[in-house]
């Protein structure tokens, strides 16, 4: 866990260059972060400015410690950036001088671990993950394009099998999907997912249309009723009972 300290002043416009020059305020604060580099508990400085060029310029000094006992004792010792700030008191606005104490909630640290730990992941996660969704990928686009043309063949369009404008069709699309992709210099990832959602939405949607109705004609075929033909014996003599044959 991190403690902050911020340091507010305000700064009228018209002193903000004396507080820049050499030897003015912002040269005292650098020197004091070299100064604080060997404090026990010193995390880290910064300094900050508003960026309004008129009226007041609000400073903001932040520094960051491990602990709050290096905190303490830091603004019990001298100097401090409070000090330095009283030292240029004739640049700052009356009044304007506040120092405020704070404990980080995400420190630096625990950042650095989540982006770690992020990173793991996706170093091992999408190696596998990729492959395996490329295979289902084309294990569904084989799978339900053949079930789709396979059961199209029985469909005409005039005297064309209705799998050839299909297939065209299909061809058209994904030349077009291609070309859109390509002429954007950044696809945003809910753009990849809605075509991947909709070429899957697609070829599952067709692949099961085509199962159902083969397995409607095949149950059909199969409740149809056997018919039986009778074919009379040509010949003399005594008669003969007829014989038949049932398929």
């Amino acid at each position: 866990m991190e403690y902050v300290q911020l340091v507010l002043a305000q700064v009228e416009s018209d002193r903000l260059e004396e507080a820049l020059r050499p030897g003015g305020l912002l040269e005292r604060l650098d020197n004091h972060r070299k100064e604080l580099e060997g404090h026990t508990g010193f995390l880290d400085m910064r300094v900050v400015k508003s960026i309004n060029r008129k009226g007041k310029v609000q400073l903001v000094i932040e520094t960051r410690w491990a602990d709050d006992q290096s905190l303490i004792d830091y603004e019990t010792g001298a100097p401090t950036i409070v000090s330095i700030l009283e030292e240029f008191g004739h640049l700052l606005v009356p009044n304007s001088l506040q120092v405020v104490d704070m404990e980080a909630l995400r420190s630096e640290d625990w950042w650095q671990r989540l982006q770690r730990e992020t990173e793991v992941k996706e170093r091992v996660l999408f190696p596998l993950l990729l492959p395996l969704g490329a295979f289902l990928f084309g294990v569904l686009v084989i799978y339900g394009l053949s079930r789709i043309y396979l059961e199209l063949a029985h469909w005409h369009v005039g005297d064309v099998k209705a799998s050839t404008p299909m297939a065209l069709g299909i061809s058209a699309l994904i030349l077009a999907v291609g070309w859109w992709v390509a002429t954007r210099p950044h696809i945003k990832g809910w753009q990849v997912a809605a075509i991947i959602g909709i070429a899957v939405a697609g070829l599952l949607a067709g692949a099961i249309w085509a199962a159902v109705h083969e397995e409607g004609k095949t149950g059909a075929e199969a409740s149809s009723p056997r018919q039986e033909v009778t074919y009379p014996i040509q010949g003399g003599g005594p008669q003969q009972p007829s014989s038949s044959l049932s398929y």
